[in-house]
């Protein structure tokens, strides 16, 4: 019976872990695209003309600074789609795991899923409308 009971606690134990793996890369996406909805604003919003009048060297350098934040901009949203491409494989990969550990701890714990099923519709309360009289 310990073995048992063994059994059940790793594979509840792998079920929590891969649901916190799950939200990290969930979370993660999240981040992935602030990068590239960053990554376009940035990229929009910048100014054409220095602030003030200046010299030829001045307006070098603001060509530099715009092409910085040009490159910037681009590197921002090609990680953002990298990113998103990679945590996406990963949660497709988590999400079948996932549905399968489920499944195997529904089996040993309840013989069969329809058991599983029957024992979550039995633990509804069911509601009687009132009776008009």
């Amino acid at each position: 019976m310990s073995r048992q009971k063994q059994i059940e606690a790793n594979n509840k134990n792998k079920i929590k872990l891969l649901f916190t793996v799950k939200r990290l890369v969930d979370a993660f996406l999240f981040l992935f695209g602030v990068l590239i909805v960053a990554g376009l604003i940035l990229d929009s919003s910048k100014p054409l003309l220095p602030p003030h009048p200046a010299s030829m060297e001045w307006m070098m350098r603001w060509i530099n600074y715009l092409r910085t934040l040009q490159e910037l901009s681009i590197s921002m949203i090609i990680s953002g789609i990298m990113g998103i491409i990679i945590s996406a494989v990963i949660t497709i990969i988590l999400s079948v795991r996932l549905k399968k550990h489920k499944s195997t701890y529904i089996k040993q714990e309840y013989g069969h899923i329809k058991d599983f099923l029957k024992s979550q519709r039995s633990q509804h309360k069911i509601v009687t409308p009132p009776k008009w009289s």
